[in-house]
């Protein structure tokens, strides 16, 4: 009896044994990719990518999915958060130490220009609608008025603004600075209260350390739970500005390209799982953030908000929109170049609000991204190219993605007035020959190059006021009874109304989208800080145009 009881008990201990070798093996296995791995069914070795706590780039840094998704290409994920500190990353990366970085586009435009650009712009990842927002004390900005506030509210030299220096909260203020013509905040920063990221300048606009504050998700949500706090200005008014980009190592587009290839089908298959089973990408969320000490996000409901508040690029949205690729079947013409234009647009913005000083890339995007290959040509195709004709091989037409402006429904005079203003944009020099509505070539090139762009594709969802003024007439001098100069309100009108027509029939703008109103000399211009009177009179007679949201 002892002895069967023995051998049975060696038995088990053989069993026990076995099965353990069993499990390391299996476990081990599956850690190297044994199971699905591309190519030898080995692991190659590791993708170092780095980036922050962002909420769009949460798959990238702690989903299991994209981990497994990767590991079967035959790559491990290296993920390093440095806390959003661009500066930092960008060294690492001009040093090598990162294969892939993920960040705005603008920063790798700023902070890239100090190692000459050693990365390529390859794939849009987002886009931020709403994430970054200007929020005000509203009796700070409007005191007893009771309208909707709107983006020159901010043009107060007095008002105490807490903003991140460097980073998208600081180009959010660029842009209402350059677009809408603050011009008290040109110059200086005396009103800025510098601070260290979105959660501290919350908390200092929380302890009225500033009456506006720059903010992103979730501070944004829970700033707006602030008793007496507005939005004035988010990124959901404008596109095409704060968008966040993958940049991959120059040596690894060239030398590389299977590590680079794997990276994104890994990036891709992840991102239509969790396309197809968006509850179990917020439970994955969830169950991450928990997690940590410090936690961005406090429950399942603040997530759901910020991911509203982003748009998250797929292959179609890069392929035919952001790098136009010549994908077979697709006529070359169909789409534009997003992402060179975002580009060269970012870098004007910055230039413009003195953050850059000089052009760094020579009026060239394609020092930071890439040009797609002409096929028609005979060129040799790109790296783009091959991985978009890869990913959407089965695709013949273009899908949403492709630019399609958006129609505008037809509104009465009466409904034009209740509706919201965003703000009145930075005054283009339209140029009329003296006392008559003709406008000069000098005029109709002024808003080719300087109107059309801006209202087409970074306004695009916004109704546009065009609003005519003309200078103060000997029979006005009175504001008060400018009305009485019939002369002023026409001829107001007539320059309101050609300005229209030149954008329906030359730049063909939706006719629905477009209202022109001549208010003569009625409307008082402010005067610039220190401004002579020659100078100011010769900017009163103007066109303005007026961003105009729908209910």
């Amino acid at each position: 009896m002892k002895k069967v009881t023995i051998v049975f008990l060696v038995l088990i201990v053989l069993f026990l044994v076995a099965g353990g070798v069993f499990y390391f093996r299996a476990s081990r296995a599956e850690k190297q990719g044994f199971e699905g791995a591309s190519n030898t069914g080995r692991i190659k070795g590791d993708v170092k990518i780095a980036g922050d706590n962002y909420i769009m780039y949460w798959p990238l840094a702690d989903s299991s999915i994209f981990e497994k998704n990767l590991r079967q290409e035959g790559w491990l994920r290296e993920w390093t958060d440095d806390g959003g500190n661009y500066a930092d990353r960008l060294a690492k990366f001009c040093a090598g130490k990162f294969d892939i970085i993920v960040l705005p586009v603008t920063e790798y435009v700023f902070h890239g220009k100090d190692c000459n650009y050693p990365g390529v712009v390859v794939v849009a990842l987002s886009e931020s609608s709403g994430a970054d927002s200007v929020l005000a004390y509203r009796d700070a900005i409007l005191g007893s008025d009771t309208r909707d506030p709107q983006v020159n509210d901010l043009n107060n030299a007095n008002l105490k603004i807490c903003v991140t220096p460097q980073s998208p909260s600081e180009r959010v203020i660029d842009i209402g600075i350059t677009d809408f013509d603050l011009d008290q905040l040109k110059g200086t920063n005396s009103w800025m209260v510098e601070s260290n990221g979105s959660s501290d300048a919350l908390k200092r606009f929380q302890g009225g350390e500033c009456k506006a504050a720059v903010l992103w998700e979730p501070d944004v949500s829970r700033a707006l739970h602030m008793p007496g706090v507005v939005e004035v200005f988010s990124s959901a008014k404008f596109k095409e500005y704060i968008v966040d980009v993958f940049v991959v190592q120059r040596s690894m587009v060239t030398g590389d390209l299977d590590k680079v290839t794997s990276f994104f089908r890994a990036y891709y298959k992840t991102q239509q799982y969790y396309v197809d089973n968006p509850e179990e990408m917020l439970d994955h969320m969830e169950k991450s953030y928990k997690g940590m000490d410090d936690p961005p996000f406090k429950n399942r409901d603040e997530i759901r908000k910020a991911l509203d508040r982003a748009v998250w690029f797929d292959a179609e949205d890069n392929c035919f929109d952001w790098f136009s690729v010549d994908v077979l079947g697709i006529s070359y013409d169909q789409r534009r170049e997003k992402m060179a234009e975002t580009v060269s647009r970012v870098t004007r913005l910055m230039m413009k609000s003195g953050d850059l000083l000089a052009d760094p890339i020579g009026g060239n995007p394609y020092m930071v991204t890439t040009r797609i290959a002409d096929t028609s040509k005979g060129e040799q195709l790109d790296f783009i190219t091959l991985l978009c004709r890869e990913m959407l091989q089965n695709i013949t037409t273009p899908g949403a993605s492709v630019l399609v402006e958006r129609q505008f429904s037809k509104v009465t005079d009466e409904e034009w007035e209740k509706l919201s203003v965003i703000g009145k944009m930075t005054i283009v020099p339209i140029e009329f020959r003296s006392g008559t509505s003709e406008m000069t070539d000098t005029g109709r090139g002024a808003i080719d190059t300087e109107a059309v762009f801006a209202l087409r594709n970074n306004y695009p969802d916004h109704r546009i006021l065009i609003k005519g003024h003309t200078a103060y007439s000997a029979n006005d001098r009175d504001i008060r009874k400018c009305g009485e100069a019939a002369e002023n309100i026409l001829l107001s009108q007539m320059r309101a109304d050609e300005t229209r027509s030149y954008l329906i029939s030359a730049h063909q703008f939706d006719p629905n989208r477009v209202r022109a109103l001549g208010v003569g000399s009625c409307d008082r211009l402010e005067r610039y800080p220190g401004e002579g009177d020659l100078s100011y009179k010769s900017r009163l007679s103007r066109v303005e145009f007026i961003l105009i949201e729908d209910s």
